[in-house]
Order: C-alpha cells, then structure tokens, then sequence
C-alpha cells in the first residue's frame, strides 16, 4: 500500500492543528503531487446591521454589469448560497464503502455464534467483525454521526432558507450581504463576503455556525449542542478535519479525527483524551485505506499483562471483513510480535470450543477431548510461540423498528490463533507436535495475510509519536466558543 503521498498531507494537519485552533488561518500541506487544503472560517461580526456593496463604487463597467444581472440570476445565486453552506460533512466518505454500518451490519437471522461452550464448526464463525482497533475510529465517526442528527433541524433548512433570502434580495437588490430573520423557531443570520458566506443559526439551545467558500470549494461548521457538548469540523473534497468535546459533570471527553485523500488513498487519524481537568488517558490511532486493504494501528490494550506498542488491524476494502492482525508488545524486559489470525484462514482448524475451567479458559479443536496445546519459545524462555484466544471484536447488527432499519454495536469475543513473528515459519510443525492426535494435516495460513500486517506496519506505527504532540488543551482551544451573535 503506497500512503506516502497522503501521509504528506495528513502531517500537515496534525502539525498546523494548534495553530488552526488558536489563530484560524489556512493550511496547505503540499507532498510533492498534491494539496491538501482546510479553508479559514470567516466568522460574522455580531451587532453588524449590514455590509455595504462596494462593488458599484469601483467604475461605471462594474455598475452597468450590476444592473444588467437579472433578478433570476440574483435568485440562482441566493439559492446556490444556502445549499452550498448547508454542505453536510459525511466522515463515511473517507472510508471504503464495505465499512458503513448497513453494509457491515449482519440480520438477525443471519448473526454470527458468539457461544462457543459447545463444539463449534469454524465455517459458521462471523467474518464481518470489527476489532477493537478499528472500533476507535468507528465510534468517532458514529459520535460524529450523532452530534449531526441533533442538528438536523438546521440542515433541513434549506428551501425554505432559500425563498424567505430570495425575497430580501429582491427587496434589497444592492443590500443583500446581510441578513437576519427568524425561521422554524430559529434565529438566523446570513453573511456574505466575497466567495464566503456564513450562515448562523440558534434558539438559546442550539447554536450553529457554518462557513463555505465557493472559490476554494471548503467548509467548516462549529455546533454547541448544550454547554458541555460541541463540534466542529473543517473539510474540503480530500480532506476533513472533526474535533468534539463532550462533558458530564467535571470528566470530559474530547477527540480530534482527520482524513487525508490523495487519489484512491486515504490516511487518516485519531487523539481521544479521556480525564478531568487535563489529566486522564490518551488513546491514538492511525488509519490507511486504499482499493485493496484498509489498516488501523492503534494501542488499545486488551489486558494488563503486556504494554501495547502498536497494534494493527487489516481488512478487504472491498468486503469489509478482517484479514489478520500484528500486534507489538513489550513487558519491559523483552519485546513480543505476534500475528493474529481468523481459525478460518487457518487450514486443519474444523470446529472449536472454548470452556471455562477451575477459573482458565480452555480450548478444544476439531472435537478433541484433550485441551488445544501450546509450545514455548525454548526452555529457558517460556513465551508461547503459538495458542488460541479469545479476542474482543464487535458486529453491526441491523434491528428493524417497523419499516425502519437501524443499527447497533454488538460487543463479543472469538476464538483466535496467535503465532510469535519469529517462529511463524516454523507454526505448522509446531502445532502438530504438540497437538499430534488432532490434526490429518499440518496446518497452513493462508498465503500473503501475515505479510499484509506487517507490509506498513512499521510506517504507521511510527506516527503515533507525532500524533501524541496533540493535546486535551489543543483540542478545546480548535472547538473555541460560540459567536457572540447568539449572545444577543
């Protein structure tokens, strides 16, 4: 996978995010091949009764085009301002389409086991899952998704918007830059300048600012739903930066998350802060996709034995579904890599059943009654080269309300198989020696999955240092407050 070129521009926004969060501004990260662009948010000056048009004070060519613009045209144009402000930003864009929620999403009649106290057949096992790497990244974007819904009342504007501002503009055919009224229980104001517009809306309980400009084809949007919950979100066609803050009582819980496109390659990020008062947990994760495969490296742990170096999920584009996993570990004495592993993509492997006894989980294959054996790395280092486990993984589940077709997080676990890199050559022998009266064959992975995990794994791994320069701070200073428009 060649992600260099969007890695370029990926840095740039992590680079720049403090100083877009505390002075505005316009970023340009350029790779070599391609731009990146965030545009600047314009914001509108409160207690501003209007702007003049300055445009018939700069010659007699300038006044006679004025007039010979057509109302119809005022009109197109009035149009064209409010849907083009009222761009919505869509996350899901930045993935591959297998990975949103009604493609993911299993039926109930069709959901994968999650009980494997009984002998289970391997083929029926559920290969749509979502790990728990890649469920960072999807509960930012369904976080995200939320927060927008709430605001759905200003983004179904538009029409309305539309006719009650082309009315104004044929009132005030010279005098249209600004604009206030009132709509759907909403206060609002338009502003205009140049090829930006600015669109503000709110009723004391919803406050919504969103900036477009026309020229450099961006929007941004700031959204405080209540005091302790806002957003805000700055995107072009190949790039969107989104930050949200959600507060109870003192915790609070912000996340930075931004893509990067760059042809059929998209790289992107996410910094969660998880505490009170700035201190508290950080969790981050890097993000690539192109046509074939698409990876997450993050260091979400899933036990306190080891510390999580990085840990790197990979998944068909196309389908959605997993295809192996490499995570990095380290006790501090010694460092681990190990692959992980469907059963399914694991010849020999037919049924398996994971018991739990005298407080252990215990694994049986193919209807054995003897306990599914490990093999050390040597006599003096007993870290097991190979063994199965059981991993965390989460499924969508669609959920009919009539008509209706929604989706839920189901959270469960799976029997996986996990091989040390330094032995993997050696895996199928090793397995049949220790479990000889199991297997017909010896076993075999399936060709080109371990290499896949570790192909960028080193490379996205490796960002995790500049990502962490972010900061809780950081990240509310980007947010900012609300325009003192809706102070009045």
């Amino acid at each position: 996978m060649n992600i260099k070129k969007c890695l370029a521009g990926l840095l740039a926004i992590c680079f720049a995010f403090g100083a877009v969060g505390c002075q505005g501004g316009r970023i340009s990260a350029t790779d070599g091949s391609s731009s990146i662009s965030i545009g600047d948010s314009t914001e509108a000056t409160s207690g501003e009764e209007s702007v003049e048009d300055t445009s018939s004070t700069e010659g007699e060519s300038d006044d006679e085009s004025s007039s010979s613009e057509s109302i119809t045209e005022i009109i197109l144009d009035a149009k064209n301002v409010v849907d083009v402000v009222l761009t919505r930003p869509n996350a899901w864009n930045f993935l591959p389409e297998a990975f949103q929620e009604k493609n993911m999403a299993y039926a109930e009649d069709t959901f994968p086991v999650t009980d494997f106290t009984t002998n289970t057949q391997v083929s029926i096992m559920g290969e749509r899952f979502i790990g728990a790497q890649m469920m960072l990244l999807y509960d930012g974007l369904l976080t995200m998704q939320s927060a927008l819904q709430k605001v759905d009342v200003v983004f179904a504007l538009g029409e309305a918007l539309a006719s009650v501002y082309q009315t104004f503009i044929n009132d005030n055919p010279n005098n249209y830059f600004s604009f206030t009224t009132s709509l759907s229980g909403l206060n609002i104001k338009i502003q205009l300048d140049g090829t930006k517009s600015t669109l503000l809306a709110g009723n004391g309980l919803l406050n919504v600012e969103l900036h477009a400009d026309s020229k450099e084809n961006t929007n941004s949007g700031r959204i405080q739903v209540t005091d302790d919950v806002a957003l805000k979100y700055e995107m072009s066609d190949d790039s969107l930066i989104y930050a949200y803050q959600i507060g109870v009582g003192p915790a609070m819980r912000t996340v930075n998350l931004s893509f990067a496109r760059n042809g059929n390659t998209v790289a992107g990020y996410l910094y969660e802060f998880t505490g009170v008062n700035g201190l508290g947990i950080t969790t981050t994760a890097v993000f690539s996709s192109d046509e074939e495969y698409t990876k997450v490296v993050a260091k979400k742990r899933e036990s306190d034995d080891l510390i999580v170096l990085g840990n790197e999920e990979v998944y068909n584009s196309q389908t959605g579904e997993f295809i192996s996993c490499v995570v990095s570990e380290t006790n501090k004495l010694m460092d681990f890599e190990t692959y992980w592993f469907r059963l399914s993509d694991v010849s020999g492997f037919n049924s398996v059943k994971v018991v739990n006894e005298s407080n252990k989980e215990q694994v049986y294959v193919n209807g054995s009654t003897n306990v599914f054996a490990p093999k050390n790395i040597s006599i003096v280092n007993f870290s097991r080269r190979f063994d199965i486990e059981m991993k965390t993984v989460y499924y969508v589940k669609e959920v009919l309300e009539g008509t209706e077709k929604n989706y839920e997080i189901v959270k469960s676990n799976i029997p996986m198989l996990f091989a040390q890199t330094s032995t993997f050559e050696d895996l199928g022998d090793d397995i049949v020696e220790k479990n000889a009266n199991d297997f017909t064959t010896t076993p075999t992975v399936a060709s080109g999955i371990a290499e896949i995990a570790l192909e960028d794994f080193e490379t996205l791994k490796g960002l995790f240092d500049t990502i962490q320069t972010l900061t809780y701070e950081s990240i509310v200073a980007y947010i900012g407050e609300k325009d003192t428009f809706f102070e009045s």
